[in-house]
């Protein structure tokens, strides 16, 4: 008797507690955010789309981006480019100086960092190789399902869709 009066308290406990939910993240996950990482700091750049239109202030994209520069930033010195595409000279000004401030106040100091308003890095890849990429097969993996497109561009109307198991 007092072990089941025992068993029913504690499972009236348990009943109570939840396990705290973490996100579950795949291999696949992790390798895709590392990813977007390396592209970020490849690239450098900035560009209007990063900032609240009209204003100096950055948004949630802006951020975020910024914040995985400045991690870059204060180990290594190198350029960040701030493009101010159709904004005006003085709006252009008040972005490179809201992003010169966030990157203090992130730890970058002001000599790892040269702001400027250029093209966008990276190594890029040659036409020829470009073109003969978009000629192969493209493989889009996920959630146990491959899928087969003729094309890199999809342009051709035969596809395969196989479970994985």
């Amino acid at each position: 008797m007092k072990t089941a009066t025992l068993s029913a308290v504690l499972l009236a406990l348990l009943a109570g507690c939840s396990a705290p939910e973490h996100p579950r993240y795949g291999t696949g996950d992790l390798l895709l955010a590392a990813s977007m990482q390396r592209a970020i700091v490849v690239q450098s750049t900035l560009f209007p789309y990063h900032f609240v239109p009209d204003a100096a202030e950055l948004n949630e994209l802006g951020q975020r981006d910024l914040l995985v520069l400045a991690r870059h930033f204060e180990k290594h010195s190198g350029a960040l480019s701030v493009r101010a595409g159709d904004d005006t000279p003085a709006l252009g000004e008040a972005r490179i100086r809201a992003v010169l401030d966030a990157l203090v106040a992130a730890g970058v100091a002001k000599d790892h960092v040269t702001l400027r308003d250029s093209l966008p890095r990276g190594e890029g890849l040659a036409s020829a190789r470009v073109i003969e990429i978009m000629k192969g097969s493209l493989v889009l993996t996920g959630s146990g399902v491959s899928t087969i497109v003729g094309t890199a561009t999809g342009t051709t109307a035969q596809t395969s869709t196989t479970l994985q198991q």
